[in-house]
């Protein structure tokens, strides 16, 4: 297992969706374009161009293989958890994708906060019948934690 250098690039004008879903839900996500490093060692040449969807903070999914991944800012010393405890922290919709021992790094800190921000609209989408069913306080309470 290694760590495979990769540039989150920006998303295109109309961004394309998605459908991940299992038997208990499904979840429509956004598209995004990962540029890997070229990696000749393992037999790669030349960089290549990959679409995933972004499932959380540290895991992808690769939208041509149906694989997951992880990944990690490009200098962060964060590590994947081993299988056991990652398959307990899994959404169900993303149980599909949950195991993988393909690892990325992602460049920079603002394609970081693009998939922050991506993650969480996502979940926003997700909740929002739910949280206009919180009082104004309970909805501040919720906004300051995240």
């Amino acid at each position: 297992e290694r760590w495979w250098g990769a540039t989150l690039l920006p998303p295109p004008p109309v961004v394309e969706h998605h459908v991940l879903q299992d038997e208990d839900a499904s979840v429509k996500l956004p598209v995004r374009s990962l540029l890997y490093d070229a990696y000749p060692q393992g037999g790669f040449d030349e960089t290549s161009r990959e679409e995933v969807c972004l499932l959380s903070e540290h895991s992808l999914y690769l939208i041509t293989t149906g694989d997951a991944a992880h990944f990690r800012l490009e200098g962060s010393t964060w590590e994947a958890p081993k299988e056991e405890e990652e398959e307990n922290n899994v959404e169900p919709a993303a149980a599909a994708a949950a195991s993988s021992d393909q690892t990325i790094t992602i460049q920079g800190e603002e394609n970081l906060r693009t998939l922050l921000n991506s993650i969480l609209d996502n979940w926003l989408q997700k909740s929002k019948s739910k949280i206009s069913t919180l009082t104004p306080a309970q909805q501040h309470s919720m906004a300051e934690k995240i």
